[in-house]
């Protein structure tokens, strides 16, 4: 049976899919640049645009990813961190750092490839002068 999240997950890992957002990558990475090197400033709004299409469709990756993937974004296990700070887990150890290892690791809720992603893509909001102007225009507003 293909449920939407399979269908999803499978377009998500489709070649197709794959070669949009590596061109997206490439894009975020060095638009900026070619911009400044090759365009005159009467083509910034395109690439403002584009960079802001760009957000977006990063945006969506990881909101998508965070939704089908089973270990992309997971909830921490509260049972093992329950059990890990019990009296009898605390006499047991084998030392104090192994067991704020245990606990960490059971803490985890997401992957690093999300933290990546989410880094990277709150990293555009710099590039992006319309993002940044929403709090001085919610100030004009008052």
């Amino acid at each position: 049976v293909l449920t939407t999240k399979n269908l999803i997950c499978r377009l998500l890992d489709s070649d197709i899919a794959t070669a949009i957002m590596s061109v997206t990558t490439v894009f975020a990475l060095y638009g900026d640049d070619v911009r400044i090197l090759a365009f005159e400033p009467s083509a910034d709004g395109v690439f403002l645009v584009l960079s802001a299409i760009a957000f977006f469709l990063f945006l969506t990756e990881i909101a998508l990813l965070s939704w089908c993937k089973a270990n992309y974004i997971y909830t921490p296990d509260f049972a093992e961190i329950k059990d890990l700070v019990t009296i009898i887990r605390w006499k047991m150890r084998e030392s104090t750092f192994s067991w704020l290892g245990e606990i960490w690791k059971a803490m985890q809720c997401t992957s690093f490839y999300f933290w990546l992603d989410l880094i990277s893509t709150l990293s555009m909001v710099i590039e992006m002068p319309w993002f940044l102007n929403l709090g001085d225009a919610a100030d004009s507003i008052d």
